[in-house]
């Protein structure tokens, strides 16, 4: 009805990711929280259902599957039953910050120092001198798109290059929380204290 309306159960916690599973779930992540949005109030998860004490990151895979990421990086895939742990990378004393299942079958964690992928049961680092990795999207064409803390918003084409777009190519914050592609294709890039800007023609 285009009203906006309050949701009990998290309406005094900041709320850092939502997504829809491929159920039609709504869940969302507050303060390290999981919660299952539902028309009564948001209903925080826990170890009863499998969950992780400590979630850092959430993302839907292809097949719907709703899965997390817990604060020692080992990944947990949701289902009828509840969460089930799964073998993730061995991060030290980094933490995951961003979750992202891409169309080729790989698994890309963002983490507070770099972005790690997952294939095959194999795990690569790759951006090894980026901070902060916020925000992970694969565009339309298999970009991945990253966003970091303090350098702006990076690109890595299908050839596996990676480019950056920041202040000096007309980003307005280097700080970037959140990435979006709308239904022309554009990357929407939602930044600290400069509002939300709108990359229609990348500049690569």
């Amino acid at each position: 009805d285009g009203v906006f309306s309050r949701i009990a159960g998290a309406d005094h916690e900041p709320v850092h990711a939502i997504v829809c599973a491929g159920d039609g779930g709504v869940w969302a992540i507050s303060r390290r929280q999981l919660y299952r949005v539902e028309a009564t109030g948001a209903h925080a998860v826990g170890d009863e259902a499998g969950a992780p004490a400590d979630v850092r990151a959430i993302a839907v895979a292809p097949d719907g599957a709703l899965w997390l990421a817990g604060i020692d990086g080992r990944l947990y895939r949701g289902g009828a039953t509840g969460f089930v742990a799964s073998a993730g990378p061995s991060p030290g004393d980094e933490r995951p910050r961003s979750l992202l299942f891409t169309r080729d079958g790989a698994v890309w964690l963002g983490m507070t120092r770099g972005l790690l992928r997952g294939a095959a049961g194999e795990w690569t680092r790759e951006l090894t001198d980026e901070e902060d990795i916020l925000a992970l999207r694969e565009d339309r064409d298999g970009n991945l798109w990253a966003a970091t803390q303090a350098r702006g918003v990076l690109r890595r084409g299908v050839d596996g290059r990676w480019e950056r777009h920041d202040r000096g190519s007309g980003l307005g914050n280097d700080f970037v929380h959140v990435l979006l592609e709308d239904r022309e294709g554009g990357l929407w890039i939602g930044t600290q204290d400069a509002g939300a800007q709108r990359l229609a023609d990348p500049p690569f």
